[in-house]
């Protein structure tokens, strides 16, 4: 599986029907949705690009604010 994008905060939440309160991990990538625990016990490679977005305007930043923002959009 090969899947590239703005890597984003994990996503977190209870599996639907489960009565045993399982958590379910996302990872938002671009438009994808990467589903984690699927990958538990798998190896796993991640690559920086060298290149940060902001999550609200997309523009290119050097820093990011706020978990995501670039500095106009964080103000």
């Amino acid at each position: 599986m090969h899947i590239r994008g703005n890597l984003r905060k994990m996503e977190a939440g209870y599996v639907d029907g489960d009565s045993t309160l399982a958590v379910k991990y996302s990872l938002p990538l671009g438009t994808d949705l990467l589903p984690v625990n699927e990958l538990t016990g798998q190896a796993i490679r991640m690559e920086w690009q060298g290149k940060i977005n902001c999550i609200h305007c997309g523009r290119e930043t050097r820093k990011s604010f706020a978990q995501g923002y670039c500095y106009p959009c964080f103000i």
